[in-house]
């Protein structure tokens, strides 16, 4: 029975031999200024744009459905009176009609199918400058201009050298007219705009133009 004492002793001997787990270093404590995030100045978002007003638009007046004429561009012509004109190109039955345009009150229909002075062909725009109007037509090629309020052809211009003409718009040029005309696209090409053709006076004499 001496066996027993040698082993506790054997035990005790390897259980002083074993080394003990070294301490675990607790990290250093960190103060409150280095856990704090840096503040990033943000822009507010921009206010909200008041809503926009509504506006009540009533028509002043209504002309009777014309579906047959085609009417297509218009322009004002203040008159020399107190009774301006609204002067409709219309397209499909190939002339202008006129509107008092204070009371939509039909006043004229000028016009009809042909290329001579007077007559139309798929009339499309029409511009006022002064006591001229600029009727772009679309089938004839041209810009005819006639002279107001008589509206008597004195004119033609871009015979020759327009295809399509889709809308026209006159500016004074010193002495003389700058008429803009767009036309249509070829081949799926966007509109252009021309150079202008300048107008520098129309003779009442021999119904033409002159200038480039």
């Amino acid at each position: 029975m001496a066996v027993r004492p040698a082993l506790a002793l054997l035990l005790a001997a390897a259980l002083g031999c074993a080394t003990a787990p070294p301490p675990v270093e607790e990290p250093p404590p960190v103060s409150p200024a280095e856990t704090e995030t840096e503040a990033v100045a943000v822009p507010a978002p921009p206010p909200e744009p008041p809503p926009l007003p509504e506006i009540a638009v009533e028509p002043l007046w209504e002309t009777v459905p014309r579906p047959e004429e085609g009417l297509a561009g218009l322009a004002v012509w203040p008159g020399s009176g107190d009774r301006p004109w609204v002067i409709v190109a219309a397209a499909a039955s190939h002339r202008l009609v006129l509107f008092d345009a204070a009371t939509g009150e039909l006043l004229r229909e000028l016009g009809s199918l042909g290329e001579g002075p007077g007559q139309f062909r798929e009339p499309v725009a029409v511009a006022v400058a002064g006591d001229l109007a600029f009727v772009a037509e679309r089938g004839n090629a041209r810009v005819q201009v006639l002279r107001l309020p008589g509206l008597a052809t004195v004119g033609f211009l871009g015979d020759g050298e327009l295809a399509r003409p889709a809308a026209v718009a006159v500016e004074p040029a010193g002495e003389r007219w700058a008429v803009w005309v767009a036309e249509e696209g070829v081949s799926g090409a966007p509109p252009a705009a021309d150079a202008p053709f300048e107008v520098e006076a129309v003779d009442d004499a021999n119904g033409s133009t002159t200038g480039n």
